[in-house]
């Protein structure tokens, strides 16, 4: 009689380990009976990290080991006519939360629970438990991802220089929003001042500014009315604008002014206060506002004033100068009068205008200027400036130099 022997089915191992290329995995799971060399040395229990970022917490044990959320690995399926050799075939494949890599040895779990074939046996309130995981760490994931990418899309271009404004209520800042994006992006816009100086810088308070909304890679300007202090001389402020209380998405430089710069045409033209042809009738409700005396040019009496300082201008169109005006104003700057004539726009522009240039005349000068270096008198700070400044070269000639001439020996 001839005894015959079966030998036993060698259980399916089915080992797992993250593949080697893909960037941000660190941990393994594999059944220590094939691999007990590669065993965690800090536990049982040692955390996976997937590329999306998100924590798998693998239970290791005899039995195996359980991932709690769905991620893709490199799994090796090992049958027992296999080797466990170094070269085994290893393949791309998705868990789900109830599949468990486990040998199917028919032990039971750490739990009690027996596990049978394939080691998938789980209670319906288990995979809800992994499905209900599974959901809130994707949301904890992608709805922090897509309010960032909405708000870091917005942003405030810069400028290239300071803008400059008098001090008082609602003063236009302009500001340009640009959404880089691919979906419409929406804020609460608040204003956030703080006047600085070299070592300091005071936070003067904050303002809600408006809702903006804007499209996926569009541009917009928008003004923005601010309220500033009034101040004696030339200050600067930093307007910090915010997306709700803290998220800063930009800041516009700001040099305030105080409402007074043309005083200084007082000192100038002396106490009867310089001549004005103003026909756009800019200059004469400022000069009223802050008290100086001037002379009306306009009706009659340019050919007779004998003033020091005398202001043509500004003009719209050169439909508003009358015939014969560049002969009158020579004869005049002729007498002694310094002259500032601001220059209408031009209707075209075949050849190079300088923007502003001196014609000596005697001991003063006729002082030419383009209209857009005053334009908006009474809103324009340094449109101010810039015609104090023409008014001191119309009484005080300079030579034409060179720049950064050389020192005189």
């Amino acid at each position: 009689m001839v005894m015959k022997t079966t030998k036993p089915p060698m259980p399916n191992h089915r080992r797992m380990i993250p593949p080697a290329h893909e960037p941000g995995m660190q941990g393994w799971c594999a059944d220590e009976r094939l691999q007990p060399e590669r065993r965690s040395s800090t536990g049982l229990n040692r955390p996976m990290m997937s590329p999306l970022g998100t924590v798998l917490d693998f239970r290791m044990s005899k039995a195996g080991c359980k991932p709690a959320l769905r991620s893709r690995f490199m799994v090796r399926e090992q049958f027992p006519s296999e080797q466990a050799t170094a070269h085994e075939p290893w393949t791309f494949r998705s868990l789900e939360p109830w599949e468990d890599f486990a040998t199917d040895d028919g032990s039971p779990s750490p739990g009690g629970e027996g596990r049978g074939e394939g080691g998938r046996i789980q209670s319906p309130i288990t995979s809800f438990l992994y499905f209900i995981l599974y959901t809130l760490s994707f949301l904890s994931f992608a709805l922090p991802l897509s309010a960032q990418t909405n708000a870091t899309a917005l942003h405030l271009r810069p400028d290239a220089e300071p803008q400059r404004v008098f001090g008082g209520a609602a003063r236009a800042v302009t500001v340009v929003w640009h959404n880089a994006g691919l979906q419409t992006a929406e804020a609460d816009i608040g204003a956030r001042l703080i006047q600085t100086t070299s070592a300091t810088a005071v936070r003067l308070g904050e303002t809600p500014w408006q809702k903006l909304q804007v499209l996926p890679q569009q541009t917009v300007i928008e003004s923005a009315a601010l309220d500033f202090p009034a101040v004696k001389a030339e200050t600067k402020f930093v307007v910090q604008w915010l997306a709700g209380t803290n998220e800063i998405l930009g800041k516009t430089e700001v040099l305030v002014y105080p409402t007074n710069l043309l005083a200084e045409l007082k000192p100038l033209a002396g106490d009867d206060g310089p001549g004005l042809y103003d026909s756009q009738n800019q200059l004469k409700p400022l000069l009223k506002l802050l008290k100086l005396h001037f002379a009306d040019l306009e009706n009659g009496g340019l050919d007779d004033y004998a003033g020091k300082l005398a202001i043509i201008g500004p003009f719209s169109a050169r439909s508003q100068m009358r015939e014969g005006l560049a002969g009158r104003l020579q004869a005049l700057a002729k007498k002694g009068v310094a002259i500032v004539w601001l220059q209408p726009p031009p209707e075209k522009r075949d050849k190079p205008i300088p923007s502003f240039y001196s014609v000596p005349v005697g001991t003063n000068a006729v002082v030419v200027v383009q209209p857009e270096l005053v334009a908006n008198l009474p809103e324009n700070p340094q449109s101010q400036r810039n015609l104090i400044y023409f008014c001191h070269l119309a009484l005080t000639p300079q030579p034409v130099l060179l720049p950064n001439p050389p020192p005189q020996p």
